[in-house]
Order: structure tokens, then sequence, then C-alpha cells
């Protein structure tokens, strides 16, 4: 049975990978979760169970075990350094050429950072989904894609509404897969994060010092 990875570590016998599903799963629940702040939990899980597909390919498992110097049944394709960001988003756009669309920006930058549609050049995100990619060989199917932004439209500010909420579904994919892969790689960093004091705490603490603060001034 060939395993998909989507994170290494040094370890060569990868006991301690990181399973692709395992971490599309996981992306999946936190994008969701965050973009249901503002009615977009659909949204946000749809962009965690794509983003990396193209981890799903064999010259991207071939890429990961060659840096790792490891040889198995996926070295014979390896081929360089394929890209994996616009894999998942073509494959959306291609499904559905509206919401597919405005979730393929999110995808297509979630490492590099937002691309533009139609600039001139190779990295328009337009040109970007016509190019061939490698096979995706994990099982996929297509999601239920919502009818339209959770947005109330206003004619005059539609394309600054659109773009706004591109932006925020962005963040909410960003900071999911960051933190999941922190998880996997940085447990001790990532347990850090669940140790702040909640507001009440805070509020307790530095109520004191500021009420004597605005008395020395």
């Amino acid at each position: 049975m060939k395993l998909f990875y989507a994170h290494s570590t040094s370890s060569e016998d990868k006991s301690d990978w990181q399973l692709l599903d395992e971490h599309l799963e996981n992306v999946c629940t936190k994008a969701g979760a965050f973009a249901k702040n503002f009615g977009a939990s659909a949204w946000g899980r749809i962009l965690g169970k794509s983003h990396d597909m193209g981890k799903g390919s064999y010259l991207w498992q071939a890429y990961l075990r060659h840096v790792n110097n490891i040889v198995d049944e996926f070295s014979e394709f390896y081929d360089g350094h394929p890209s994996h960001a616009f894999t998942g988003a073509q494959w959306l756009y291609k499904n559905s050429k509206d919401v597919g669309k405005l979730l393929a920006y999110c995808i297509a930058g979630h490492h590099g950072g937002l691309p533009n549609w139609s600039d001139m050049g190779p990295s328009a995100l337009k040109n970007r989904m016509e190019q061939h990619y490698p096979e995706i060989e994990i099982p996929h199917s297509l999601p239920d894609f919502p009818k339209q932004p959770p947005i109330s439209f206003e004619q005059n500010r539609l394309g600054f509404q659109l773009q706004f909420f591109i932006r925020m579904l962005f963040s909410c994919l960003v900071d999911a897969d960051f933190l999941d892969t922190e998880r996997s790689l940085d447990k001790s960093k990532s347990d850090c994060r669940s140790k702040f004091c909640d507001f009440s705490e805070l509020y307790n603490e530095f109520c004191p010092l500021c009420q004597d603060r605005s008395r020395l001034n």
C-alpha cells in the first residue's frame, strides 16, 4: 500500500511523517471553524480539504522522498520539485467556474500570496489554470459547492466585497495550514499556543495597573 505524506521529518523510517489525508482533514476542520465566524464554514472546509491535493501525485511524493534521501516505490517518479499549490486550485476551478474560481485564489496563493487573475506573464492565475499538473492519485470527490457567498451584495461595492471575502477565506486557510503543520512538526511549540490566559484573567491582572497609571497621568 502506497502511503502519501504531507510533511516529512529527519526520520528515515517515516514513522513521524504526517500523512496527507490526516493533514487535509485537520486543515478542513480548522479552516471551517475559522470561517464559521463569518458564515462561511462550508467554504473553509472545501479549502482545507483541497489545498494540498497536489501533494497526492506520484511526482510530489517522489520529491519528498528524494530530499530526505529515501528510496522506495515512489523513487522512479522523481522529476525535480513539482508545484502542488495550483493542482487543487485548478481542480476546483474546472468544476465550478464561479464559486470554484473564488476558492482557487486562496489555494493557489496559500504559500506565495494571493495572485492576480490576469496579470501579464505566466504567474497570473488565469494562465496557471490553463497549465498541466500531475495527476492526483489520492481518492477525491467533488464537494457540495455553496450557492453563493454569505454576503449581502451592494451593486456599487460588489468588487470590494468579493475581494475582501476572498482575503478572509485566505486568512482562514493559511492559519489552519500553518497551525496543523506546526502541530505535526513542532508539537512543543504548538502546545504553547493553548496555554494563554483567557480575557478575564488578563483583565483582573492588568486592570489595577491601568488604574494606577491613570492616576499618575
